[in-house]
Order: C-alpha cells, then sequence, then structure tokens
C-alpha cells in the first residue's frame, strides 16, 4: 500500500503522535539481533521492510517512504510542466487579440480616411456603410476585450 488513509480529529491530548514506540523498535531490532547476530543487518531489515507495532498497524519501510516522495515529485513536476503549458497559450491568446485590436483600429482608420462621395446616394451608403464598420468593430472590440476574463475564469475552474 502506498498511501496510508488518515483520520483528523480535534486534539485533546490522548492521541499518540507515533504509532510505534522505542521499546517496539528495540524488541524488533533484539528479535533480528538474536536470530543473525548482526547489528548492522537488523537495521537494514528494519529500514527495508518496516516493522508491525502490537496494534498490528505497520511502519513504512524506507523503500515505501521513497516511493512516496518519487510519487510526490512527480504530481509537482506535472502540475508545474501545465502550469507553464497555461501561461504560454495565455501569452499566445494575448497576443492573438492584440493583433485582432490592432486590425480593427486599422480598419476603422482606413474607412475614416476614405473621401466622401460627392451625389446624395453615394454619401447615404456611404455613411451606412461606415455606420455599419462601426458598430462591429465595437461589437468585436468588446469581445476582444472580455475574452481574457472569460479564458482566467475557465483556468482557474
Amino acid at each position: 500500500m502506498l498511501y496510508q488513509r488518515y483520520r483528523y480529529s480535534h486534539w485533546d491530548g490522548t492521541q499518540q503522535i507515533f504509532d510505534i514506540d522505542a521499546s517496539e523498535v528495540m524488541d524488533a531490532l533484539s528479535d533480528d539481533l538474536l536470530q543473525n547476530g548482526d547489528v548492522m543487518r537488523a537495521l537494514r531489515e528494519l529500514f527495508r521492510n518496516g516493522m508491525e507495532n502490537r496494534d498490528g498497524s505497520q511502519m513504512p519501510s524506507l523503500r515505501q517512504l521513497m516511493e512516496q516522495l518519487k510519487n510526490q515529485r512527480r504530481q509537482q513536476l506535472q502540475q508545474s510542466n501545465l502550469d507553464s503549458v497555461v501561461d504560454d497559450l495565455k501569452e499566445r491568446l494575448e497576443n492573438i487579440l492584440k493583433t485582432e485590436r490592432e486590425g480593427i483600429q486599422a480598419r476603422l482608420d482606413d474607412a475614416a480616411s476614405q473621401p466622401e462621395p460627392d451625389d446624395a446616394a453615394g454619401k447615404e451608403q456611404h455613411r451606412s456603410l461606415n455606420q455599419l464598420l462601426r458598430q462591429r468593430a465595437e461589437h468585436n472590440w468588446t469581445v476582444s476585450m472580455t475574452f481574457p476574463t472569460i479564458w482566467e475564469g475557465r483556468s482557474r475552474g
């Protein structure tokens, strides 16, 4: 089992912080020492296999603890990698929106610089086209200004 389940409760002073006390560790070491006669081997076995206390709960081995650390590190690296991808996408989106806004402004400037026709029908058509262009430009500008807000809301959720 790589992950143990923990239950948290309000501290009332009766909880034991460590499930295994020193006498249990010494008992486990002395049993192994009596069987094999080697203190270093007894310690290695304790670190390699962990130990079980009187209640039957298992103290994780060093290998299990290392595996847990590797998994946590892998998860953190994946998370930071995803963060950099999102940051890159945000930057690209900002560049696209900037280009769009510049294009809208350029179209408005071009329309404003065109001379009006001399005849009345041409003037009316020119005004209505300019008005339509301004309405579309205003709509597109509004969309381009609200899009980053929408993007940020989705990336957080």
